[in-house]
């Protein structure tokens, strides 16, 4: 597995890069370990979810209190969400991401999808990096958090 494109919205490289997370980010996603195939979904997310364990980051952070709604993890500042499912998933992930960046509880947030190569090889009408990054310049006055989108390949 491999990073395709990491784009940042809102000033989303400058926060990562305050916390000095950006080159870690790029490790986590740069390994011979996991590869891209149909159906590995699942192994994709379990690679990247001990990486984060592995880096002191709270696992299926709480967006609200009040709600069962959760992020894929949660280190200081920073939201980061894997999404390996239906495209529509994504567009719900950047709620919860902005809704906690309007709340408080992060400055910055990550999106980690598949390319779009990767996501037709995955399976399925996936969250894919090609599709989000258009969708995310139409958006942009509505989903305003600091934010990398990572497409991996």
């Amino acid at each position: 597995m491999q990073i395709e494109k990491i784009q940042s919205f809102h000033g989303g490289k400058e926060v990562w890069e305050k916390f000095s997370r950006v080159a870690w980010l790029e490790e986590l996603f740069t390994t011979s370990e996991v590869q891209i195939k149909s159906g590995g979904s699942d192994v994709v997310r379990s690679h990247i979810e001990l990486g984060l364990a592995k880096d002191g980051w709270a696992l299926n952070a709480a967006v609200d209190a009040k709600f069962n709604l959760v992020i894929t993890a949660k280190k200081s500042s920073l939201g980061f969400q894997i999404q390996t499912g239906n495209i529509s998933r994504a567009m719900y992930d950047l709620l919860k991401l902005q809704s906690m960046y309007t709340s408080r509880l992060i400055e910055g947030a990550c999106l980690a999808v598949p390319s779009g190569t990767a996501a037709s090889i995955l399976g399925g009408n996936l969250a894919n990096g090609n599709r989000l990054s258009e969708e995310l310049k139409l958006f942009s006055r509505h989903i305003t958090v600091p934010l990398l989108l990572l497409a991996f390949e």
